[in-house]
């Protein structure tokens, strides 16, 4: 069944199973946090994997799919995932399965075997959390201010957005902080709204990977000053990249024999979100479909090298990024 991801709250004990997919982090982790939240409440235990971990030990899969001989309420997280977790879970798997499933995931095509499943299903439930824009997230700043209390004016939330480059989780986070500081004030002003919403992070991943394929090399030794530090940060970096490299080579091959690159990007289905078309285009045109399969192929390689050599895996890494931004590879 496709249902809205501001839906899936309402709709918790209707379907056994979810799947959230799409590229928009902090809604799914939003939404996550709260199902597992109320699955606490009523009495669920829970376990959190990642799909990587469930082909390397079955023993997992037996585990999440064996008899629930005490009745016992648990409730499952597989992260990650893609079209290979069919193989572990489709209709038949799922037709005595007496627990609860979610999966989440990066963008899946309509095209996925994963989201057909969850789709068409009567037990399972696939929502799709698109990026939020701008509107939306001062609309959200807003509502949780008022939830809490707090009104401010519209100038001094979209400044709050706009300089703060806020998220879903950084909303969240500074207003958990705000409800502590009320208890105890009651005059909050802009002073300390502006100390109280800090971005995590500068730039995500997905932020990171088009300044990577864009070649805008300044930004991206910003970028990597601002929040990355430790050994294996490629684990998170790499699958931004790969998608977006994939995203390339697949407007490229729906265009057919189009050269024109504006037509490309108007012409291509699902249509292109407005906010993404300069960079999308800027990329295209640096890019050329036989160099981005190359690139593929490499950011396949890098990061095996990573993985045989962790210890010095932001070595390996970092020069993989300065050479992809430069196209040396």
């Amino acid at each position: 069944m496709i249902i809205k991801s501001s839906e899936i709250k309402k709709n918790i004990f209707k379907y056994k199973c979810f799947i959230l997919h799409g590229e928009n982090l902090s809604l799914k982790k939003e939404i996550e946090d709260e199902l597992l939240i109320d699955y606490k409440k009523n009495g669920y235990s829970t376990k959190i994997y990642r799909e990587e971990e469930l082909k390397k030990n079955p023993d997992i899969i037996n585990f999440i799919f064996s008899e629930n001989l005490f009745n016992e309420k648990e409730v499952f997280v597989i992260k990650d995932i893609s079209d290979k977790i069919t193989n572990f879970i489709n209709e038949d798997s799922l037709k005595s399965f007496s627990k609860n499933l979610i999966l989440t995931s990066k963008y899946l095509k309509k095209g996925s075997k994963i989201r057909s499943f969850f789709e068409n299903s009567k037990s399972c439930a696939a929502a799709a959390c698109y990026e939020d824009d701008d509107t939306q997230i001062q609309s959200l700043l807003k509502t949780k201010l008022y939830e809490i209390g707090i009104k401010i004016n519209y100038d001094t939330i979209q400044k709050l957005v706009m300089d703060k480059n806020l998220n879903r989780n950084d909303i969240n986070e500074a207003i958990k902080k705000l409800s502590i500081i009320k208890n105890d004030t009651n005059i909050i002003g802009d002073d300390i709204l502006f100390d109280i919403f800090n971005a995590t992070n500068t730039y995500d991943n997905f932020e990171i990977a088009n300044i990577i394929i864009s070649g805008n090399s300044k930004k991206l030794n910003k970028a990597l000053n601002d929040i990355y530090s430790a050994s294996g940060y490629y684990n998170e970096l790499i699958p931004a990249i790969r998608f977006k490299v994939k995203k390339l080579i697949e407007i490229l091959d729906y265009s057919g024999d189009e050269t024109d690159i504006s037509k490309i990007i108007n012409n291509f289905k699902p249509p292109i979100f407005w906010k993404e078309k300069n960079e999308i285009t800027m990329q295209l045109k640096k890019w050329k479909k036989s160099e981005l399969v190359k690139l593929l192929k490499e950011i396949y390689n890098v990061e095996l090298k990573c993985k045989e050599h962790y210890n010095i895996s932001n070595i390996i890494f970092n020069k993989f990024l300065l050479d992809t931004c430069s196209k040396n590879v």
